[in-house]
């Protein structure tokens, strides 16, 4: 680990004012560094056996995320990772993986929200992890690009709240890493969420898009003019083209082509003339998911 004695780069302190607004103006000696090297795993015990006292500002930029960390005499007395803070928050922030670390020696309050002693929150933090892995092992590999799976008229699958609202990010853009990441609640808990989207048939690894070669679309309005994807897909939209060739001509997202698509049908501002069997079979009208009461 490296303690520095340089004041902090234009761009550092910035960040660091942003975080922090009560930073003061005076020489600061910060120990920084990135969490792939130093975790919080191993950068807390290190806190806690030097006794500091002050700041740790953490960042990450995939998702873009910056969180504190208050320290008192080596003992962690409050964290915050918008919107969590507390307990709630320290325990995300030990599972980050990357990103980088500021610490900054300054006064912090004696006491605080966080009730974790530090090696019951590690030993919560490595059964978690163990957890995890178990998922894991039974889902597609990290780098794999989840893509939703339109079967309007599968049965209708009863999903958990966090499921329906994972399901929403699903768009055959983000991949499972990134699913796992991207949102302020354990990796763990968004792995049983995606367990659950692939149970239900749901999710899949693979695009689902073959049928739209079978409708063709033809507008019913002029588009606007404003260059938006409505724009495009209408202007495209002349009663020759399947969606498939629609999505191909305007080198459009094919997800979010076909969420525009199917909001301009819905609208009467496209109509069908050729599969519409096809349309209702697959998208209409939505998958009907019943949550939990």
């Amino acid at each position: 680990m490296t303690n520095t004695h340089r004041k902090p780069s234009g761009n550092e302190t910035s960040r660091i004012r942003k975080l922090i607004p009560d930073l003061p103006t005076a020489r600061i000696t910060p120990i920084q560094g990135s969490l792939v090297d130093y975790p919080l795993a191993e950068l807390l015990p290190f806190l806690q056996q030097t006794r500091k006292t002050g700041q740790l500002a953490l960042e990450r930029g995939e998702p873009a995320q910056v969180a504190t960390i208050l320290v008192h005499e080596g003992r962690v007395v409050d964290a915050r990772c918008a919107p969590l803070a507390g307990d709630d928050a320290l325990l995300i922030l030990v599972g980050w993986r990357h990103g980088r670390f500021l610490f900054l020696p300054g006064p912090t309050p004696e006491e605080g929200p966080i009730t974790w002693q530090l090696p019951g929150l590690l030993l919560e933090h490595a059964r978690r992890t163990d957890e995890l892995q178990r998922i894991l092992g039974d889902l597609p590999t990290g780098d794999a690009i989840l893509h939703p799976l339109h079967q309007a008229r599968l049965p209708t699958p009863t999903l958990s709240r966090r499921a329906w609202n994972l399901l929403t990010q699903i768009n055959g853009q983000r991949s499972l890493t990134e699913l796992l990441e991207g949102f302020n609640c354990p990796a763990m808990t968004v792995a049983v969420a995606l367990q659950e989207l692939f149970d239900a048939g749901l999710i899949a690894t693979h695009p689902d898009t073959d049928f739209l070669a079978y409708i063709t679309v033809r507008r019913r309005v002029d588009p606007p003019g404003d260059g938006s994807l409505t724009d495009v897909l209408l202007g495209l939209a002349d009663g020759s083209r399947t969606l498939a060739a629609i999505a191909g001509d305007g080198e459009l997202p094919v997800e979010e082509m076909l969420c525009c698509a199917i909001s301009l049908i819905e609208d009467h501002w496209l109509e069908i003339t050729t599969g519409e069997d096809e349309y209702l079979d697959r998208l209409a009208p939505e998958i009907p998911l019943r949550l939990p009461g």
